[in-house]
């Protein structure tokens, strides 16, 4: 049976981005990897920029993550809203519990155990926009 290749992308030329190699820790920039001509591609997975000059194996190019930025409302110490840019879980320890009669014992956040009010983790709600105005208005702030 004769296997054919087909192009299935065309990669746009990455100059001189910083990239590495997971095969033998070289790092350097793209424009030194040789072509990605014959790599093997995963559905789902990362397309490298091409292959490492040291070993052969794939070369990737160094992505910087976005931070997670979370926005939460407080009145008068209750959580009233949280906001983020991404999907993400969260999960209030408050440690106001006298006279409360539901008061559960948790994994401290810096070793042992707590005491704290018993709620659960929620979801906060994802309006990216309304983040990062509110982040660029304290970044601002922050301009002598």
């Amino acid at each position: 049976m004769a296997h054919e290749a087909y192009i299935v992308a065309e990669l746009e030329d990455a100059g001189d981005a910083p990239s590495y190699c997971v095969s033998c820790e070289w790092k350097g920039p793209a424009s030194e990897a040789d072509s990605a001509w014959g790599c093997r591609l995963t559905p789902g997975g990362m397309v490298p920029a091409g292959r490492c000059p040291c070993c052969g194996e794939p070369v990737y190019i160094e992505v910087e993550a976005e931070p997670v930025r979370i926005v939460i409302g407080l009145d008068g110490g209750v959580v009233q809203g949280v906001t983020a840019n991404t999907p993400v879980e969260y999960l209030v320890y408050d440690y106001d519990i006298e006279g409360s009669d539901r008061v559960v014992t948790r994994p401290a956040l810096d070793g042992g155990e707590v005491e704290v009010f018993d709620s659960g983790c929620d979801d906060a709600v994802v309006d990216a926009k309304t983040v990062a105005t509110i982040y660029a208005a304290l970044e601002a702030e922050a301009i002598p």
